[in-house]
């Protein structure tokens, strides 16, 4: 992205008009500041097109509504992506309080309503929770059956 434009090189940075009646001359205006306005007019439209591109939409120049339609559909993939490695629904977590994260529940056998959670009735389709006060979550060892010693 280039850097900010420098403003046209009068006393107060703006463009003015000249009038005759009182000998005022207008901003003369020269092909440095020209082209600085249309290299930053470019820079933008590059930017902003990259935007589009990135979203996979085509410039459309009757509708005023594409920069913000790319950067909702970019930030929806990237929830998604972000959601898809995210720790799986119905994943025992263990938490160091008696209150858990918003959105978790402390296991205690407890049922649920597999209509309103269908993401945890696919881990515990009983519609109840495992009871795991006073257990220990552990892992199969290698080349052992589970909870062998």
């Amino acid at each position: 992205m280039k850097d900010i434009i420098e403003p046209v090189d009068t006393d107060d940075g703006l463009f003015h008009d000249g009038d005759p009646s009182t000998g005022a001359e207008g901003t003369i205006v020269y092909a440095k500041i020209m082209n600085a306005l249309q290299d930053g007019i470019i820079d933008i439209q590059t930017e902003n097109k990259n935007i589009l591109a990135e979203a996979q939409m085509t410039p459309d120049p009757s509708k005023n509504n594409q920069l913000l339609t790319a950067i909702k559909a970019i930030a929806t993939a990237i929830a998604a992506t972000a959601a898809s490695v995210a720790v799986p629904v119905g994943t025992p977590l263990a938490w160091p309080t008696t209150t858990p994260p918003d959105g978790y529940a402390i296991m205690q056998g407890q049922a649920f309503d597999t209509a309103k959670y269908p993401k945890t009735a696919a881990a515990y389709p009983s519609g109840k929770l495992p009871d795991m006060r006073g257990q220990t979550i552990k892992g199969a060892p290698d080349g052992r059956a589970l909870l062998s010693l």
